[in-house]
């Protein structure tokens, strides 16, 4: 080991870096306090214990440039605080602002709220007859369900479904 390497003496270091940087057990960096050191792949990690009392290991660098500064606690207090939720139903991470789509209209349902389940969103809609339901992310999307089953009551379904009944299969 060189000397920027691993270094534990009466000085309490834990590691010290290229560019002269120590750090030393206890020492806090934003909500992470310094607990002890440790290596992957050659490459300098530190272990921590954020605030919130999760333990976790970070990169070295990205702890002493102000990259990292939390065990992942403060990103979802602020998406929380900001009304965002993470929709994992897609390939791809879309992110969802509840104030942009509640009060949006999908047929006869209207957003009311959102439900986050095994880390999916599922919208909590209500019917113009005043029925509140769920709907998954896919039934939003695709727009599959227009409403409770009421809109199959109504007169004018009624009449398209005559019409459509009238009219001979070809």
């Amino acid at each position: 080991m060189t000397c920027n390497q691993l270094i534990e003496n009466k000085e309490e270091i834990v590691y010290r870096g290229e560019k002269g940087k120590t750090i030393r057990r206890g020492e806090k960096w934003n909500r992470l306090t310094v607990i002890g050191y440790s290596h992957r792949n050659k490459n300098p990690f530190v272990k921590c214990i954020c605030e919130c009392g999760n333990k976790t290991t970070v990169d070295y660098y990205k702890l002493t440039s102000g990259h990292t500064m939390s065990c992942g606690c403060l990103q979802r207090e602020k998406e929380r605080d900001n009304g965002i939720l993470a929709n994992k139903a897609s390939s791809a991470s879309r992110w969802v602002r509840a104030k942009d789509v509640i009060g949006k209209p999908i047929g006869w349902w209207t957003i009311i709220g959102l439900l986050s389940v095994n880390k999916q969103i599922w919208y909590t809609v209500k019917c113009k007859c005043g029925t509140i339901s769920s709907l998954s992310p896919a039934q939003v999307s695709n727009k599959s369900s227009k409403s409770c089953g009421c809109y199959l009551k109504t007169e004018e379904w009624k009449i398209i479904r005559k019409y459509l009944a009238s009219k001979p299969i070809t």
